[in-house]
């Protein structure tokens, strides 16, 4: 399900992108796409994890930690 914060976030970067297509050498442009896409990948991501963990039965004290382990990017955690 799309949330109005991941909407927002597509369409932002939509709109910047086109905005990079008309105007492929600039580079201010070009930083603002990646920033929008990030920024969209985190929003995805972030209620992908929120619905998951909502349905999920509670998780112990070992399970959290592992999971911010991954989310922090340590290797160790898997």
């Amino acid at each position: 399900m799309l949330t109005k914060e991941s909407a927002h976030a597509r369409a932002k970067l939509a709109a910047t992108a086109s905005k990079a297509a008309r105007n492929p050498n600039d580079a201010e442009t070009a930083r603002a796409v990646d920033e929008a896409r990030r920024n969209y990948r985190f929003v995805a991501a972030a209620d992908y994890i929120e619905a998951t963990v909502s349905a999920a039965p509670p998780l112990t004290a070992d399970q959290r930690d592992r999971l911010a382990a991954l989310l922090r990017g340590g290797s160790d955690a898997v």
